[in-house]
């Protein structure tokens, strides 16, 4: 199948393995940003973690979300946490649960 370049694009990821800042996830819905490669720029997420998973939410869809890279939270300037990408999230596969991963 051929698509546009949009199509390349994610809506969020589900991340795995993450480690947090302090030893405990976040809780509830946080607002942060999300650095996806080494030379990208971090952009603003919204996440949830639960233990060492995490669903972020991109607030514009982000090209080359890809598994097996790492991901790294921040606030500001100060690590949150990071972890591995498990999966690309695209329109219409956001799951039902932030942690069917």
């Amino acid at each position: 199948v051929i698509g546009s370049v949009d199509d390349l694009k994610a809506h969020g990821l589900k991340g795995v393995r993450c480690r947090w800042n302090g030893g405990l996830p976040p809780e509830g819905l946080v607002h942060a940003h999300a650095q996806i490669r080494y030379r990208h720029r971090a952009v603003p997420v919204t996440l949830m973690a639960k233990g060492e998973t995490v669903e972020a939410y991109f607030s514009d869809p982000q090209s080359a979300v890809t598994p097996g890279q790492a991901v790294v939270f921040y606030d500001q300037d100060r690590v949150i946490g990071g972890g591995w990408i498990k999966a690309a999230l695209h329109e219409g596969q956001m799951a039902t649960s932030p942690f069917e991963v």
